[in-house]
């Protein structure tokens, strides 16, 4: 494990480097971590698309250490090693507050990771509800609202997610459409320059738009969809996901 830390001390970056023998190169980008959904595969990307990156760090004094893991226990490996990063000052517009434009990167960034979290929970949540449209014919026990309860809250969650990521149905129709919530978010984690105000003004936009709809969606699927889970379970239903231990008496 190489962890990267800065002059207050606090953890930038951590990077997991290969354990076989042999000598080895583990490279950092001199970036924070992505805010990107965590995928267990990597997914297959054009040869123009690149993979999620964090902003740029700050110039300045960083400090590395490297240490390995075994069974959970973690042990140093060597003294930990400062080095020293440079702006190579290329940029035609270049920022002269470097602070104050990573600030601006990672509150964008933390907007995005909320969003992008909130989009994947919503496309988690409407694969359970199709489970459980399947699996309300196969409970005799289930009262006759529980199939159109499961309907209206899967049109619920549609309608919520539609202001957050965009119609998707105009959009596969290559439709105009107006920008979404997440397509005004813009954290210009590629950029050295200044933040324009527009980029600002649709931050402001974006921020106040998803701070109702993050409530509206919590509620959709931590309460009403697990009330519709419970139901579910109390009719005798099979397991569907999403729902937990099913429960059981001898």
């Amino acid at each position: 494990i190489v962890t990267v830390t800065d002059q207050a001390g606090q953890v930038v970056r951590r990077l997991t480097g290969p354990v076989s023998q042999g000598m080895h190169r583990v490279a950092w980008d001199l970036r924070y971590p992505p805010v990107d959904p965590t995928e267990l595969e990597e997914p297959v990307r054009e040869s123009w698309e690149s993979g999620p990156v964090g902003p740029l760090v700050v110039p300045g004094t960083f400090t590395v250490s490297i240490a390995k893991r075994i069974g959970g226990v973690v042990t140093p490996l060597a003294e930990p090693q400062t080095l020293t990063v440079e702006s190579l000052h290329l940029a035609t517009l270049d920022e002269k507050n470097r602070q104050a434009l990573l600030s601006f990167q990672q509150r964008a960034g933390a907007l995005q990771r909320a969003m992008m979290g909130a989009s994947a929970a919503s496309d988690e949540a409407l694969r359970s509800l199709q489970f459980m449209k399947k699996a309300v014919v196969e409970a005799p026990k289930a009262d006759a609202t529980l199939a159109s309860d499961i309907a209206a809250l899967e049109r619920r969650l549609r309608a919520a997610g539609t202001p957050l990521a965009g119609d998707r149905v105009v959009r596969r129709r290559s439709e105009a459409s107006l920008p979404s919530l997440m397509d005004r978010v813009s954290a210009q984690l590629g950029s050295t320059s200044p933040i324009t105000d527009t980029v600002k003004r649709d931050y402001d936009i974006a921020a106040a738009g998803f701070e109702k709809l993050l409530e509206d969606m919590r509620v959709l699927i931590e309460v009403d969809l697990r009330k519709l889970g419970e139901r579910l379970e109390a009719a005798g239903a099979p397991w569907t996901p999403g729902r937990g231990v099913p429960r059981w008496k001898k």
